[in-house]
C-alpha cells in the first residue's frame, strides 16, 4: 500500500512539474501610461514615475502609451533599468514617484539544507518567490512591488523598508508551498522523524503517510493539511513529535503555535482563542489562535492535553477541521488550510501502556479505548481527527534516548556558550540507570540531566567566571555521588 502511495505521488509530481513550467512563463510586466515629449520622464499605469538618465538605442518617441516594459534595479549603479518588451532598447532611470498599486507579503517559509537555506515569500495575490538573501527584516503585510527582467530573473522591492532583493519565481497558488518545495522532503519524512522520536515508528509512519497523501493531492484542500490526536502515556514523545514535525515541514520555529489546554477550562475562554467581542477590553488585540494564524498561516497548532479544555473551547475547532477556516472577533475569515493541527491527550494513557505490554496490536488497543475517547471528547470531535497511538518506552531504549538528549545539550552549549562538552561513560551509565521510569517515560531522564549536568555546569561557570569558550569533560564519581568537571586547555 505504501509503495502505491509513493507511485501516485511521483506520477502527480510529474504532472505538476509540467504545469509549473507554464506558470514560469508568466511575466510581471509594467505598462506605460505616458512618456514626456522631451523623453525626460516615463510614467507607468501603477503610479510609478522615472526620470530618464540615459537612453539606449531609442528615442522617447518610440516608447508609447500602453507599451509593456520590465523593471530591474541595478545594485551597483543604484539605478533602475527600464527595458521595452519588443524594442531592443532600455533606459537608465531614477525613481521619482512611488507606485500606488502594490501587493503585500502573506507569509514566509524556509526551504533547503542548513548550509544553503532559502526563504520562500508568498504574496497576497498568490505568487510565490524564493531567495537566498537574508530577509529577517522583512515582515508580513509589508508592501511589495515585483520587478521582472526579460531573462526570467526577478526582484522584489519591499517598499516598507526600501529593500530590493533578487529572487526566483516559483509560481502561483498555495499548493506550490506544500508540494513543489517540500515533496522530496516529505518522501523521506518518516526516516527523519524516527531519528528524533525514539520507539514510535508506528506514530512516525502514520504522520508521514497522512502528509504523503496530502502532498499527492488526495485530500480535501478545503480542510487543514492534517488533524491528529496523539494518544498514549506521559513522556513517550507526543509533544516531541509535534516539535519535530514543525521543524521538518515549516522550518521556522515561529510556525509552532502551542496551547496548554488546561488554561482553557472556562466556557468564556473561547474569546481568548478568537479575540474579545466588540466593546470588551483588548478587542483590538486579536485572538491567541487567530492572530498568529493570520500572520503566518503555515503553522502547526499544538493543543496539549485537549481533554482539559472546556467543551465550548473544544467545539470551537469543529468548523476549523470541517471547513478549513475560523472567524475571529471581527468576523474576519482566517484561513487554516495550510496548517497542521495536533492534539495531545493523556486519556487512557495507563490503559494504552498496559494493553501494549500485554501484546495487544495497535488496532485492538484503539478498538478497546475508542468508546472512552468519544465519551470524553464527544463523537463530533473524535470523528474529525486521526487518532495516533504512542507506545510506552522500554528500558532498552534508555541508552539511545540518553545519547540523543546529551547530544542536544552538547550542541546547545557549543552554539550558545562556545563550550565543548565531553560526557564520560561513567556519567552516561549513571543517567541510563537512574533516569528510567516505566510509567513516566522520558521525563525523569530529562529532569535528571537538568538537575545533575545543567545545574552543575551553571554553578561551575559562575563560580569560575567563565564568560564563554573552553573544553570540559564531565564524569560521575560513585563514592561522592557527584558530577566532576575537568576544564581542559582550549
Amino acid at each position: 500500500m505504501f509503495n502505491k502511495i509513493l507511485a501516485l505521488i511521483m506520477c502527480f509530481h510529474t504532472l505538476y512539474a509540467t504545469a509549473s513550467l507554464e506558470a514560469q512563463d508568466l511575466e510581471f510586466k509594467h505598462v506605460i501610461q505616458s512618456v514626456a515629449s522631451d523623453g525626460s520622464l516615463v510614467t507607468l499605469d501603477d503610479g510609478m514615475a522615472f526620470s530618464i538618465n540615459w537612453w539606449h538605442k531609442s528615442t522617447a518617441k518610440k516608447w508609447k502609451s500602453k507599451d509593456s516594459i520590465f523593471i530591474v534595479y541595478d545594485v551597483k549603479e543604484k539605478q533602475f533599468n527600464l527595458t521595452h518588451e519588443t524594442l531592443s532598447s532600455h533606459a537608465w532611470t531614477t525613481l521619482k514617484a512611488n507606485p500606488s498599486k502594490t501587493t503585500t507579503i502573506h507569509a514566509f517559509f524556509q526551504d533547503g539544507p542548513n548550509s544553503n537555506k532559502s526563504t520562500a515569500i508568498e504574496l497576497s495575490d498568490g505568487y510565490v518567490f524564493t531567495t537566498q538573501v537574508n530577509v529577517s527584516k522583512w515582515k508580513v503585510k509589508s508592501q511589495v512591488v515585483i520587478f521582472a527582467n526579460q531573462d526570467g530573473t526577478y526582484q522584489l522591492w519591499n517598499r516598507s523598508i526600501n529593500s530590493i532583493i533578487p529572487c526566483a519565481f516559483l509560481g502561483k497558488g498555495k499548493a506550490i508551498r506544500n508540494m513543489a518545495i517540500n515533496l522530496n522532503e516529505i518522501l523521506s519524512l518518516e526516516e527523519r522523524l524516527n531519528s528524533k522520536v525514539l520507539q514510535q515508528s508506528n506514530a512516525c509512519y502514520a504522520v508521514s503517510r497522512s502528509l504523503l497523501i496530502y502532498a499527492a493531492g488526495m485530500k480535501d484542500k478545503q480542510k487543514p493539511i492534517a488533524v491528529f490526536l496523539f494518544l498514549g502515556p506521559t513522556g513517550v514523545g507526543k509533544t516531541e513529535l509535534a516539535k519535530a514535525l514543525t521543524k521538518e515541514i515549516y522550518k521556522l520555529p515561529t510556525s509552532l503555535i502551542r496551547f496548554d489546554m488546561s488554561h482553557f477550562t472556562e466556557p468564556h475562554a473561547t474569546s481568548r482563542m478568537i479575540g474579545a467581542p466588540p466593546g470588551y477590553h483588548n478587542h483590538a488585540d486579536g485572538g491567541q489562535l487567530t492572530k498568529p494564524l493570520e500572520m503566518n498561516p503555515y503553522s502547526l497548532v499544538l493543543l496539549d492535553e485537549l481533554e482539559k479544555a472546556h467543551l465550548q473551547v473544544q467545539k470551537l475547532f469543529l468548523p476549523i477541521f470541517d471547513e478549513g477556516f475560523v472567524l475571529d472577533n471581527k468576523n474576519k475569515r482566517i484561513d487554516c488550510t495550510d496548517s497542521i493541527f495536533i492534539m495531545t491527550s493523556n486519556l487512557c494513557g495507563p490503559e494504552i501502556a498496559s494493553l501494549y505490554n500485554q501484546g495487544y496490536s495497535e488496532e485492538d488497543v484503539l478498538a478497546i479505548i475508542e468508546p472512552k475517547l468519544m465519551a470524553a471528547l464527544s463523537p463530533e470531535l473524535y470523528n474529525r481527527v486521526e487518532p495516533i497511538l504512542f507506545r510506552p518506552l522500554k528500558k532498552e531504549t534508555m541508552g539511545t534516548l540518553t545519547d540523543l538528549m546529551l547530544t542536544q545539550l552538547c550542541e546547545k552549549m557549543r552554539n550558545e556558550q562556545s563550550i565543548h562538552l565531553t560526557i564520560d561513560n561513567s556519567l552516561r551509565e549513571y543517567l541510563i540507570t537512574n533516569g528510567y521510569h516505566p510509567t513516566l517515560g522520558a521525563r525523569p531522564l530529562k529532569k535528571l540531566i537538568e538537575k545533575t549536568i545543567s545545574g552543575t555546569l551553571a554553578s561551575f561557570i559562575i563560580e569560575n567566571g567563565i564568560e564563554g569558550g573552553g573544553n570540559m569533560t564531565l564524569s560521575y564519581e560513585p563514592k561522592s555521588d557527584n558530577i566532576k568537571i575537568q576544564m581542559l586547555p582550549i
